[in-house]
């Protein structure tokens, strides 16, 4: 590669080895027929300006790089993709203590370049390492290609190679040996611009059994122990351009499924709908990586109805984590609707395209219709064969969920759960007739009066700080009478309205009664209730609380009433007597 201002000599001293060879055995050799390549390319930045990321983006360039690989592909008579296809090398990578192994064969692995047909998958689609050399003229005549390392090993001792002058320096050990600095006869290069490049060009992951090198801002010059141990080359992650490449990219790094909610969405609630994010490369996932999942809720018409963003995304390698969003179901009933999230990767692995990075789950709203008991009619006496029923079992679901978090310590797998905690139900005797009677064992009424209900249910919820706010609130409230065999059939049941409390949360209540002269929040019982103690109660189902785990519910028999006499008995009609 050369600089259009630059020309390539037709005779110079050039290395055959490099870093890791030096690091095997620190002897120069020079490669006496060398191969130049000469196009034009953009100019390097000044180092000496201590802008690091301009040297690296400048090394890192995808048309200069692809240029080069081509050069070299063209050399032995293969194309880029050939010339790579296979190969793989191996490192010992660990993060936060953690070593990263291959999911199929176990060994501890970095990278392997894989033909688009192989099962496998690749971490990261190129690693380029790099190692800048220096070109200068000598003031004796002859020109020397030459990189960092060289140049370190030059200044203590001579192998065939271009000596160096430079100050006095301590001794240092290189590759298992030591060597003593000196002054040595030649040309000084004390104000080169390379002083600076070892420093701006470092590795940023420590692979290969180097480390990673700090590259400070650029400002100082590394001294020659430095150079040697982790300066003067870089590395960098490319995406390949040519069609023919671009199949090397890895497919599944990171796969998104829908979690298929245990109960339907019913227009105006809010629900949470769920997705499974699985983490398959081999780095771990941190917050700051900038990983999200964006959702959305589209209509058949293509409509965004809804929509959020779940962002500093935590999973290790090889493991899957639980992301949700909350949203309100706001279009009529029967509308179907398409829930998808999405993967932004945040740039650490490709951007993912279906179906791997995109979770769907189709749906069709239901309706929220309240059922409404009539209590118009009369009749005189009880259905035939009726008894009072036995209530339904009470009954609390729950629901838990589980997701990675990652903070000080490390990354820690937690738990939440919630469930619903025994309802508050208050039956409140209609005060009007005047005929119900309070004791000790509750309320005694006539049949055929009315009675009011409070009922109220609240999730609990346990785990990390934040469980409680991934749930909603009781949304519905059903009443299932006896005189209906607590049936939930439309019709046989009453669905309660919400109010609101002091403090936000809803309690229910009857819906206003049609049937009352008043439009009273009540339910009359039948006048032919059989009379008996604790004969009448309610069974109260309360539901629509969502979690990331799915929708909850509650069902819970009320405190019972007795029932003594009929509004009957509150009732005469006066006769005239025949007189004596």
């Amino acid at each position: 590669m050369n600089n259009h201002r630059l020309k390539t000599p037709s005779a110079a001293l050039i290395g055959a080895n490099n870093k890791i060879q030096y690091f095997l055995n620190p002897v120069f050799e020079t490669d006496p027929s060398p191969t130049f390549w000469t196009f034009d390319c953009p100019a390097p930045p000044s180092v000496c300006l201590g802008d690091i990321d301009a040297v690296n983006a400048y090394f890192l360039q995808n048309t200069l790089v692809l240029e080069v690989l081509g050069k070299i592909a063209e050399q032995n008579g293969k194309s880029p993709f050939g010339l790579l296809c296979g190969l793989e090398f191996y490192w010992h990578h660990k993060r936060d203590g953690r070593e990263y192994v291959d999911a199929l064969t176990g060994e501890q692995i970095g990278y392997r370049m894989l033909a688009p047909t192989d099962v496998r998958h690749n971490v990261i689609p190129w690693v380029i390492v790099y190692e800048p050399m220096i070109y200068t003229r000598l003031g004796e005549g002859g020109a020397v290609f030459f990189t960092a390392t060289e140049y370190a090993l030059t200044q203590g001792t001579i192998y065939n190679w271009h000596t160096f002058r430079s100050a006095d320096r301590p001794v240092y050990t290189y590759g298992g040996r030591q060597y003593e600095t000196g002054r040595l006869p030649g040309q000084c290069m004390q104000s080169m611009a390379f002083r600076m490049l070892p420093r701006s060009v470092m590795l940023t992951e420590p692979w290969f059994g180097f480390p990673a090198g700090d590259g400070g801002d650029g400002s100082q010059a590394l001294d020659c122990n430095e150079i040697l141990r982790e300066g003067g080359w870089g590395m960098g992650f490319l995406s390949p351009k040519p069609a023919e490449l671009i199949d090397l990219y890895e497919e599944r790094d990171i796969h998104i499924a829908a979690v298929a909610p245990n109960s339907d969405y019913r227009s105006g609630r809010t629900v949470i709908t769920s997705f499974r994010v699985t983490n398959r490369t081999a780095f771990d996932i941190l917050p700051e990586d900038g990983m999200s999942v964006c959702f959305f809720v589209r209509d058949g018409d293509g409509n965004t109805v809804a929509g959020g963003v779940s962002d500093g995304l935590a999973v290790p390698s090889e493991e899957s984590t639980l992301v949700w969003f909350e949203w309100t179901v706001g279009v009529p009933a029967g509308t179907e609707l398409v829930c998808e999230a999405v993967v932004d990767t945040g740039g650490i692995v490709r951007n993912i395209c279906e179906p791997d990075g995109l979770g769907t789950l189709c749906v069709t709203v239901a309706a929220a219709e309240p059922s409404r008991v009539s209590s118009a009619g009369y009749a005189p006496s009880a259905p035939a064969g009726f008894g009072v029923p036995a209530s339904p079992p009470d009954v609390s679901a729950s629901a838990s969920w589980s997701y990675w978090i990652y903070g000080g310590d490390g990354f820690e797998f937690v738990t939440a759960s919630a469930s619903a905690a025994r309802p508050e139900i208050t039956l409140i005797p209609d005060s009007r007739p005047g005929s119900a009677a309070k004791s000790a064992g509750g309320y005694t009424v006539r049949s055929g009066y009315g009675f009011a209900i409070e009922a109220k249910a609240e999730p609990v919820c346990s785990g990390p700080d934040g469980a409680s706010e991934a749930c909603t609130a009781v949304q519905g409230c059903d009443i299932l009478f006896p005189e209906n065999g607590y049936s939930s059939a439309a019709g046989s049941y009453e669905t309660a309205e919400a109010v609101l409390c002091g403090d936000g949360s809803p309690r229910f209540v009857f819906r206003g009664n049609p049937d009352d002269r008043d439009g009273g929040h009540i339910h009359y019982i039948p006048v032919w209730y059989p009379d008996g103690t604790r004969v009448y109660a309610v069974y109260v189902y309360f539901y629509d609380v969502w979690t990331p785990g799915g929708m909850i519910g509650a069902g819970c028999r009320s405190e019972a009433l007795s029932v003594r006499g009929s509004l009957f008995d509150d009732w005469c009609v006066g006769r005239s007597l025949p007189s004596g």
